[in-house]
């Protein structure tokens, strides 16, 4: 927190002092009605909010269940939303944001679980799985051949024939689809084109692919491909959703899909036609090892128990976890994101282009570098190898893109790498820690991604590196700022122009590795003051749960810069009691029929009691407006609660029906305020313009409910606003 209160005021000359300055009005277009009441019909349960709430229930499962997660709600736009950790002892939990009304979609990620998840923002329910997709996703199968058009049931309507024999020869019909719904042993013969859908058992003993465009063979996730010797050439195309399992060597010049399980006892060679995309989740495994000429990506869990040999026209894209329980050769291209575990040697030659993702991690038994390119993904990019017994450098590598941190406990033996390339060559000096696709981690005293501030949060997840107590730091609004408009009579009903006081804000939120909040600095900018009688500022905080606010009581603060402790309610930040006395000789309305005036900025930097546990996941700051003669007398939001401060024997009382209604709501379910949410910027209405005259979709907005109109804030008529 900085320690100097910081008050931005605009410097510009009055005409005239609030009381004495001419009236200017605004002609209204006379077929126009600015009749608030005549036109809206609000509904009982209508919040007039403009923005909706966010509020999931995240379960973890698998892996994830158990682990230390550092996670972030982002919007469509990859805005922050919201920041936080998942302890390791706690396998669900539930948020509850504001976010626009007009976001319909949003991601829960973690880039260091790999999890990039969509979803949409009237879910109340998200399921994290292990590998649930990536942060940096495989392309997806054409629409034609997709996951969804084409994990196809069994289902009569879906196949032009269905083969319920338990043996024999399968002919396939020139384009004709065929299932198969119970086990069976035989061969496949494809005549032209066509499919095979697997939903039971299939042993196959010989597969036949002729024409010109070959043929689709799908296993559904309840299906079981096995066969004990299987080419499948370039005209073929396999995309498994269940288990296949092959008893020997793989020749592959075809396309592989696998979203499931796939074993083979027997090594893979595959072609410069082939390619295999391993997808998040699913699983291949091969008893032997790996000839790789063709392209070969992996986003869940590839295991060779033998040597792999990359080709210098083949490429390994690596999302996930790669396990080779032998020698790497790699004079190819070779990408990785994740995680590599090579038992033996690996040796890159000349011809080898390797990409790593900062970061990314490689075990090896032996490294040895007698050449190729070397690009860690940025200029500050590292690629982490670690390494159990040698390490070799000759001079034909060429770092030309980030840094190489090589962990051998011995150090680096032999180093003949250009001066130039041993200055991007870094020590243990790196820390990745394990998640459900790296395996095995490494930790580094050295590291910069240590954890300094001995909060459970490393540096490189730390917002606040160096401060124990501040781990996260998240905005409200995400993105822009948010507005609100007062209008001062309550409990009387107001002109509904909705200037009496026009509030601009947004804050950081500060929270520490236990999801509290510790801090949290307003920027607050008052942009019209249309209001007849003198009023102050204040600022409490709710937790939002569902449709309902309860308010954090008692003495939360620690420290205030920019306002002070309310004598009323010690759980209350009074920023003036006089907005008026507050400006000073710099006093404007900006409403039309008063002094202009660039508004003023108010900073409040706040920071909370260790004992105040505000939850960062579901805190919502309500800055609310209060008479200066009758500091009891308080308008808040329609909904929100008042502060203890509040005099109580004014609710119910003329126009309120808070008691019946809600929080500060007449009997039609009116309000005293509105808050706009998450926009760059909201023009007022003039004095005495209603809002609904001022914005004509504002009513089509109200009687829908929120459903039509949701950004009617965006579409004023210019002569009725300020």
């Amino acid at each position: 927190m900085q320690n100097s209160k910081t008050i931005i005021v605009s410097l510009f000359s009055l005409l005239c002092i609030a009381l004495s300055c001419k009236k200017y009005t605004v002609p209204v277009d006379s077929n126009r009605s600015t009749n608030f009441v005549d036109e809206i019909r609000a509904s009982d349960d209508f919040s007039w909010a403009t923005s909706k709430s966010l509020n999931p229930q995240i379960t973890f499962e698998g892996d994830f269940a158990t682990q230390f997660l550092v996670l972030e709600i982002l919007d469509k736009n990859y805005n922050r939303i919201q920041k936080f950790f998942k302890p390791s002892t706690v396998s669900s939990l539930r948020l509850d944001k504001q976010i626009s009304a007009r976001t319909d979609s949003a991601y829960l990620f973690c880039n260091k679980a790999n999890i990039f998840l969509p979803f949409s923002t009237d879910n109340e329910n998200i399921v994290v799985r292990n590998s649930t997709e990536l942060s940096r996703p495989l392309p997806q199968p054409n629409a034609s051949e997709s996951t969804s058009s084409r994990k196809s049931s069994c289902n009569p309507s879906n196949c032009d024939r269905i083969i319920n024999s338990s043996s024999g020869d399968i002919i396939v019909g020139k384009r004709e689809d065929i299932c198969i719904n119970s086990s069976f042993s035989g061969s496949i013969k494809f005549t032209d084109q066509g499919s095979v859908t697997i939903c039971a058992n299939v042993a196959l003993t010989n597969l036949t692919v002729n024409g010109s465009k070959g043929a689709i063979i799908i296993i559904n996730d309840g299906g079981r491909l096995s066969a004990s010797n299987l080419n499948i050439n370039e005209k073929t195309k396999i995309i498994n959703h269940g288990i296949v399992e092959l008893a020997a060597n793989l020749n592959l010049s075809a396309e592989v899909e696998n979203y499931g399980s796939w074993t083979n006892s027997g090594s893979l060679n595959l072609n410069s036609s082939g390619e295999i995309q391993n997808f998040a989740n699913a699983s291949m495994s091969f008893s032997g090892g790996g000839n790789v000429i063709g392209n070969l990506s992996n986003a869940g869990r590839l295991i060779f128990s033998g040597n792999v040999n990359l080709n210098n026209s083949g490429k390994i894209e690596n999302f996930c976890s790669l396990e080779i329980a032998g020698n790497l050769i790699s004079n190819g291209e070779l990408y990785n994101s994740s995680y590599i575990d090579i038992t033996g040697n690996c040796i890159y030659n000349s011809g080898s282009l390797i990409n790593f993702e900062d970061k990314a991690i490689t075990h090896n038994g032996s490294l040895t570098i007698n050449g190729g390119k070397f690009d860690m993904g940025s200029g500050t990019g590292v690629g982490v190898f670690v390494v159990a017994n040698n390490t070799t450098i000759n001079s034909g590598i060429d770092i030309y893109k980030g840094f190489l941190d090589i962990c051998d406990n011995n150090g680096i033996e032999t180093n003949n790498a250009s001066t130039a390339d041993k200055a991007q060559i870094k020590e243990c000096a790196t820390t990745v820690l394990k998640d459900a696709c790296v395996l095995k981690g490494i930790e580094s005293s050295t590291d910069p991604d240590g954890d300094d501030d001995d909060d459970g949060v490393s540096n490189g997840n730390d917002d606040k590196k160096g401060d124990k107590d501040v781990a996260a730091i998240f905005n409200y609004p995400s993105t822009g700022y948010a507005y609100r408009a007062y209008e001062d009579l309550w409990p009387s009903r107001g002109d509904y122009d909705f200037n009496d006081l026009v509030l601009k804000y947004k804050v950081e939120f500060e929270a520490n590795s236990k999801n509290e909040i510790t801090g949290a600095n307003f920027e607050i900018t008052i942009n019209a003051i249309g209001a007849g009688h003198l009023n102050g500022i204040g600022i409490q905080f709710l937790e939002k749960t569902g449709d309902s606010y309860t308010r954090y009581a008692g003495s939360i603060y620690e420290n205030l810069q920019g306002a002070s402790i309310d004598g009323s309610d010690p759980s209350v930040a009074l920023i003036t009691s006089n907005i008026f006395e507050y400006l000073g000789s710099e006093v404007y309305k900006n409403d039309g029929q008063g002094p202009d005036g660039d508004p003023v900025t108010i900073n409040v930097e706040i920071d909370f009691t260790k004992g105040a546990k505000i939850d960062a996941s579901s805190v919502i700051p309500d800055i609310f407006m209060f008479r200066f003669e009758n500091r009891g007398l308080e308008v808040h939001l329609p909904g929100i609660p008042p502060t203890n401060a509040a005099t109580s024997s004014l609710f119910n009382t003329k126009e309120d029906q808070s008691e019946i209604k809600g929080w500060y709501r007449t009997k039609d379910n009116f309000p005293w305020g509105m808050e706009i949410h998450g926009v760059d910027g909201f023009l007022h209405p003039r004095s005495r313009v209603a809002i609904n005259a001022a914005y004509p979709e504002f009513t089509n907005w109200v009687n829908s409910d929120g459903t039509q109109n949701t950004d009617w804030y965006l579409n004023p008529v210019i002569g009725l606003v300020y």
